[in-house]
C-alpha cells in the first residue's frame, strides 16, 4: 500500500471519528425518550432545545414537527432581523398518554438595548390520532366571569415565573380573557388544566409567566 493511500485512510477514519462526536457546529446529538427525542443547538453561543415527536403516524408528526419548526423559524428571522439579538428556546412535556400529547414552548428574545427581553410562549395540545389541536373548551367551558370566581374561592392556583413562585388573588388584576395559551398537567392521579398569561397581562414584568391551574374531571 502507497503511502498516499495510507494518508487517505487516516484521513477518512478522522473525519467519521469527528463526525460521531460532533454532528454539527450547532446541534448535538439526539437522545430519545420514547417518543419525543430531544435536540440541542445554539444561536449566537445561547442555548436551545426543541423536541422531534414521533407517534408512529407520519401525517401527525409532520404536523407537530412542522408547528414547532415554525416556531423556531420565528426566532431565527427575529435574530437575523435585528443587530445583536440574542434568543433561546425551550420546551416542556406537561402531559403524555396514548391520545394526547400537551407540550409548551418558551422562547425568550432580547434585543439589544431594550429594558428587558421578551417571552413568547406557545402551549399546545395536540390530539395525537389527528395532530389537530384541542381547545381547552373540549375539557372544561370557562367564561372570564368563572375564572375569577375560581380564582376568588380558590379552586384555582395562581403561579409566577416558571409555575413555581405561589401567587395570591391580590397579586394579579382581573383576567379580561380566558386565554388558549393551556396545558394539561397530571397531579396526584387528578388531570389539572393551566392557563397561561404573558408578562404585563395579568401583573408587572417581574412577577413573570402567570399560570393559573384549576382541576378538571375529564382524563
Amino acid at each position: 500500500m502507497t503511502h498516499r493511500k495510507i494518508k487517505l485512510i487516516f484521513t477518512l477514519l478522522t473525519m467519521t471519528m469527528l463526525f460521531c462526536i460532533h454532528l454539527s457546529p450547532t446541534e448535538s446529538a439526539p437522545s430519545s425518550t420514547n417518543e419525543i427525542t430531544n435536540k440541542i443547538f445554539y444561536l449566537n453561543g445561547e442555548k436551545s432545545e426543541y423536541p422531534i415527536i414521533n407517534v408512529n403516524n407520519d401525517g401527525v408528526n409532520f404536523i407537530i414537527n412542522r408547528d414547532i419548526q415554525s416556531y423556531i423559524a420565528d426566532m431565527r428571522a427575529a435574530i437575523d432581523s435585528m443587530p445583536k439579538t440574542t434568543a433561546s428556546f425551550h420546551y416542556k412535556i406537561y402531559y403524555n398518554d396514548s391520545s394526547v400529547l400537551s407540550v409548551g414552548f418558551r422562547e425568550y428574545r432580547y434585543y439589544y438595548h431594550a429594558a428587558h427581553g421578551n417571552y413568547f410562549i406557545h402551549n399546545i395540545v395536540y390530539d395525537k390520532k389527528t395532530g389537530k389541536k384541542i381547545s381547552s373548551s373540549d375539557y372544561i367551558n370557562l367564561t372570564v366571569t368563572d375564572l375569577q370566581k375560581a380564582i376568588n374561592n380558590g379552586s384555582a392556583s395562581i403561579s409566577g415565573g416558571d409555575g413555581q413562585a405561589e401567587l395570591t388573588p391580590e397579586q394579579i388584576t382581573s383576567p379580561t380573557y380566558v386565554s388558549q395559551n393551556y396545558y394539561l398537567e397530571k397531579k396526584s392521579g387528578k388531570l389539572f388544566i393551566g392557563f397561561v398569561y404573558p408578562p404585563y397581562d395579568l401583573a408587572p414584568w417581574s412577577t413573570g409567566i402567570i399560570h393559573i391551574v384549576l382541576p378538571i374531571s375529564k382524563g
